[in-house]
């Protein structure tokens, strides 16, 4: 009638939600490895934000 399920088996839809959030988290570590490693984007970021900070202070 009904058949024993191991409890230690993961659902097919939870295993394919852990892949999507490890490769969004791998993206995401990419990008910002990325972002700092290139000085061109470093500098520019860099610039925006102190051009932030500073109308924020006035």
């Amino acid at each position: 009638m009904f058949k024993n399920k191991p409890t230690h088996q993961v659902d097919g839809e939870s295993g394919i939600a852990v892949i999507e959030y490890v490769l969004l988290l791998s993206i995401v570590v990419i990008a910002v490895y990325a972002a700092l490693t290139w000085t061109d984007l470093k500098v520019a970021l860099q610039a925006v934000i102190t051009e932030l900070i500073d109308k924020i202070n006035r």
